[in-house]
């Protein structure tokens, strides 16, 4: 890779960090997460983070039941929740300002763990 490339490649870096510094919503809003992580998502093509990661970024913020288990499980984190109940297959979120969300049990399980590294990620990024 050659100078120009690399210097390209560090400032579209760097004004992805900043992008996601000036993302005033926070994780718990819709608005908020989607946003973060769109600009993850850029920031990993920037890294050239694998490819398995950035399907599953890019996943997450195109389709909509995949968006909406990262964020039931970012309400979860937070102690957004009121109520759970869970069936044997999904599982129902009641969120302290009664809004339900329902996503599939085992894919609430599954992505817990990435997602909770991207919280991370995101608050350090953002302080």
């Amino acid at each position: 890779m050659n100078h120009l490339a690399r210097f390209t490649r560090i400032r579209h870096t760097l004004a992805v960090i900043s992008a996601l510094r000036r993302v005033r919503q926070p994780f718990t809003t819709p608005q908020g997460l989607r946003q973060s992580l769109e600009l993850l998502h850029q920031l990993g093509q920037s890294v050239g983070m694998q490819s398995r990661e950035l399907l599953w970024l890019k996943k997450t913020v195109e389709e909509e039941e995949a968006f909406q288990v990262a964020w039931a499980i970012v309400q979860y984190l937070h102690g957004l929740v009121q109520q759970e109940q869970y069936d044997g297959q999904s599982i129902c979120l009641t969120l302290r300002d009664g809004t339900q969300v329902r996503v599939a049990g085992q894919a609430f399980l599954r992505w817990l763990p990435s997602v909770a590294q991207l919280l991370s990620l995101l608050r350090q990024i953002r302080c």
